[in-house]
């Protein structure tokens, strides 16, 4: 994103709580009460003033670091998120907690300690009134919870069980405030974001699809985005679609090279609903309104131990390695008139559209113009990438062609177009599927499988992408790392083989969890050391006195 800095009083609004800004301005709000605490440090003379003028000038560059374009930036590596350009607003709202925490501790016994943050947090509220952050629950709960806190201070010195109750009082007043926060910030959001239905009778029937078509591990059931787009968590399945900031990169891009789409620069992708990728991946069964079923090969095949790659560039070229069958016609494209595209197939074949950074609409039979990619979208290719798309069936002409709309920014591949013969692909699948497939079983973190024994050497292939972490062995011999076929993980097969066992650990995770270990024994160490030191200390002193 492009920084821009925001109003100061709407910057400092968004101190208060229940303030919402929806991803535009930095969250800092720790509620009412740590917020007088904090604010009363520069005034209170209990904490000597070297570390007042410390922390509040801390806190004052630490915020005016949010404002300022070469710091904003520093923080984030020079690499501006997308979403929330203020994600390092956690580390203010620690520091206010630390200093409110500091001067809470020091002790609040003057009236100026207690004026002074109220009188600032009351002037805030009142300039924050109309400030387009400030909801409705920051206007109740504000005024509220500093009658609240300057009733507990008047009531400090009362007697033990006065004060138990005004603290008591207290932190529910905290509980209420964060409560109704909470409810107004995702009122708010509801309003911006897109918010989805609760569930309801049509997640219920989508779910009984997805239940009646069930058959993992031997295959796949593709739930679509019928509700959000991370329906294989919501409604069940095992689809392919999915937004997760944390999906590894190997997995976007071996997805993309293989047709699929995506935006937020891979952290979402598209399903291509195709027949090829479906039947590399197991999918047998996808709900698009209503349940759909293929001949799909299983989710583990034996396949020959010398791979076979294609020729083809581009999807098409990716699809066939991955599946090791030639079931493409990638034909050369020419140009009509500047906005038909024009290539030689077979009759009858497929005509599928692959451009996933052309801007542009193309005609689908049976739909109209559909858009390829909006020229709303920025850096087209590097935020949002299109899917493959199907536009019709080549007719007996054996002619192929593909009306598109062009905008100023189009930007076409070589080989857009690829002619898929359903012929070739269910000769590609029977091959694939054995009369009984090998036995699955799957775990969190692991998979086993049991074979039925060859004469000959081949590769067992997973329908699952490669990446980093994977050990595998076979006939419980020594684990070794997975071969990479067409991006998929694959395992070399000797002669006789009955099982495999693969299982996954997060590169790092051995080291990560020594390294906490070593952590903690130390802090262990150091708290052991110092209730020796002091229990030795109170002895001492004790032997003292006696002995006086």
């Amino acid at each position: 994103m492009v920084f821009q800095p925001v109003h100061p009083l709407t910057f400092l609004a968004r101190l208060l709580p229940g303030s919402e800004g929806v991803g535009t301005t930095p969250g800092l709000a720790v509620g009412t009460v740590m917020l007088l605490l904090a604010v009363s440090l520069p005034f209170n003379r209990l904490v000597p003033a070297r570390e007042r003028i410390v922390w509040t000038a801390t806190i004052v560059l630490t915020m005016l670091s949010l404002q300022i374009r070469i710091t904003h930036e520093i923080w984030h590596g020079f690499d501006a998120p997308n979403g929330s350009p203020y994600r390092q607003a956690f580390v203010v709202a620690g520091l206010l907690v630390i200093v409110g925490w500091i001067s809470w501790s020091a002790g609040i016994r003057t009236v100026l300690t207690v004026a002074a943050p109220m009188g600032a947090v009351l002037v805030l509220y009142v300039l924050s009134w109309d400030v387009r952050s400030t909801t409705r629950a920051t206007h109740l709960v504000v005024p509220v919870l500093v009658v609240v806190a300057l009733g507990a201070w008047f009531l400090s010195r009362s007697p033990r069980w006065v004060r138990r109750g005004a603290a008591a009082v207290l932190v529910a007043a905290v509980f209420v405030e964060v409560s109704l926060s909470s409810v107004a910030i995702d009122e708010r959001r509801s309003k911006i974001l897109s918010a989805k239905a609760p569930w309801g009778a049509e997640h219920t029937a989508l779910r009984s699809l997805v239940t009646s078509a069930a058959d993992w591990p031997t295959y796949r059931t593709a739930p679509g985005a019928e509700q959000t787009v991370n329906d294989p968590m919501l409604i069940g399945g095992q689809g392919p679609q999915y937004y997760s900031s944390t999906m590894p990169d190997r997995v976007s891009q071996q997805l993309l090279d293989l047709g699929f789409g995506y935006s937020s620069y891979g952290r979402a992708l598209v399903d291509p609903r195709n027949p090829v990728v479906d039947a590399i991946f197991a999918i047998r069964s996808r709900v698009v309104g209503r349940l759909e079923r293929y001949d799909v090969p299983p989710l583990v095949t034996v396949r020959p131990a010398t791979a076979w790659s294609s020729s083809d560039p581009g999807p098409f070229g990716a699809q066939e390695s991955a599946l090791g069958a030639d079931v493409y016609t990638v034909p050369r494209v020419r140009t009509e008139n500047g906005h038909v595209l024009l290539a030689s197939c077979a009759p009858g074949s497929e005509i599928w559209f692959a451009a996933p950074e052309f801007v542009g609409s193309v005609l689908v039979a049976g739909r109209g113009w559909v858009v390829n990619l909006s020229a709303k979208v920025k850096s087209p290719g590097v935020y949002a990438g299109a899917p493959m798309l199907r536009v019709g069936t080549v007719g007996a002409d054996g002619v192929a062609a593909v009306p598109i709309r062009l905008s100023p920014r189009a930007t076409l591949p070589s080989s857009p177009i690829g002619c898929l013969d359903r012929s070739r692909l269910a000769t590609a699948v029977h091959t694939l599927t054995p009369p009984s497939p090998p036995a699955v079983d799957v775990s969190g973190h692991a998979i086993r499988i049991r074979l039925h024994p060859s004469d000959t050497s081949a590769s067992l292939v997973i329908a699952t992408i490669r990446i980093e972490g994977w050990r595998c062995s076979v006939d419980n011999g020594p684990a070794h790392t997975p071969d990479n076929r067409a991006g998929l993980l694959a395992v070399p097969l000797p002669a006789g083989a009955s099982t495999v066992s693969c299982t996954y650990h997060p590169p790092g995770l051995i080291p990560g969890l020594a390294s906490g270990a070593l952590t903690v024994l130390v802090l262990v160490a150091a708290a052991a050391l110092s209730l020796v030191r002091h229990t030795a200390g109170g002895a001492t002193s004790s032997s003292r006195r006696a002995v006086a």
